[in-house]
């Protein structure tokens, strides 16, 4: 999927975790596909899985890598990206102020 958009469009990966694994595969990715290249950034407190594609959300409740062994549902989605990016920020926000207050 990522291999066959055109030139030009981007392609973002927002985790949570970005595992040393992770970082070498995006390397290695954005080395043989300079034209092409894939960027991570952080994403807090968002356990299922979203798909952006232009203004389309589709939501994954499963994991990706378990595609096709079981039943599985998406669905599509009224919110979008910035929505997402928001809640997101507000429960890392709401964390960092808990563990300050803890001290």
């Amino acid at each position: 999927m990522m291999l066959k958009r055109e030139k030009g469009v981007s392609v973002t990966i927002y985790t949570y975790d970005k595992s040393k694994v992770l970082e070498m595969d995006l390397a290695t990715y954005n080395e043989q596909y300079p034209d092409s290249p894939m960027r991570v950034l952080p994403s807090y407190g968002m356990h299922d899985r979203f798909l952006f594609i232009d203004d389309t959300a589709y939501h994954f409740g499963a994991s990706l890598k378990d595609l096709g062994k079981n039943t599985f549902f998406f669905t599509q989605e009224e919110f979008t990206l910035e929505e997402v990016l928001k809640e997101s920020q507000k429960i890392q926000d709401a964390k960092i102020n808990q563990e300050g207050k803890a001290f």
